[in-house]
Formats: structure tokens, sequence, C-alpha cells
């Protein structure tokens, strides 16, 4: 009965996992607009040189964040067969992704 139980809840755990990467993400990109200055905003905008590369890194950083967590949340809750749900599930989100 456990192994039916921890099979349905693949699928929250993944969608949990999304959540909590997007939201450690937004958190992280959040912590780095406080490093700018007041200086280097124009019209909302900044204009400093290194923000634009720092927020692409983080902006990938979240993705392989998010990506890792999705998995890793799913081989572990399943109960057997954890090689099938890593790749199924990688497979589900390179589809989501496209």
């Amino acid at each position: 009965m456990i192994n039916v139980l921890r099979w349905i809840a693949v699928a929250p755990i993944t969608i949990l996992g999304f959540a909590i990467g997007l939201f450690l993400s937004l958190l992280l990109h959040d912590g780095i607009r406080v490093l700018r200055s007041k200086d280097e905003m124009i019209s909302g905008i900044c204009i400093a040189q290194w923000f634009h590369y720092v927020e692409i890194t983080v902006f990938c950083f979240g993705a392989a964040l998010t990506a890792c967590l999705v998995i890793a949340l799913a081989v572990l809750i399943a109960p057997s067969r954890r090689v099938g749900v890593a790749l199924a599930v990688f497979g589900i989100g390179c589809m989501v992704a496209i």
C-alpha cells in the first residue's frame, strides 16, 4: 500500500520541486537587485555593465536548480525503477521546456 502512495506522490512532489526552485530563483534575483546603486538606475532600468551578466547567470542557475530539484525529488520519492523515473521526468521536463 505504501508503494502505491509513493507512486501517486511522484507527480505532486515534482510540482513542489518546481515551485521551490522557482521561489529560490526569484529570491536570488531580488537579492542581486538590491546590489544596484540608485545612480545606475534610469527610468527603472539598470544601466550597470555588470548587472546584465549577473542577471543571465542567475537565470541560468535558477533553471538548473529547478531541473535538479524536480528530478532529485522524483527519484527520492519513487519506490523503485529510479533510473526510469529520472529519465521519464527528464524527458517530460524537456518537452515542457520546449
